[in-house]
């Protein structure tokens, strides 16, 4: 989690750090990443999609 001023992010890398999520700027195909950026409007909803995340890669192993 990542807190710019006002702005909340849960920052999401991908196992191994693969580039393996495909991302698109301005409508267009862009280059793969290796981390996902999910901007939210507080703290609290930041720890709830952290939690839920976690959760949800425990559950995969």
């Amino acid at each position: 989690m990542a807190i710019n001023g006002r702005n909340v992010f849960v920052n999401l890398p991908t196992n191994g750090k693969e580039k393996m999520v495909k991302t698109q700027k301005d409508g267009k195909p862009s280059d793969y990443v290796n981390n996902v950026r999910i901007q939210v409007d507080d703290i609290e909803k930041a720890r709830a999609i952290a939690d839920a995340f976690r959760h949800l890669i425990r559950q995969c192993n």
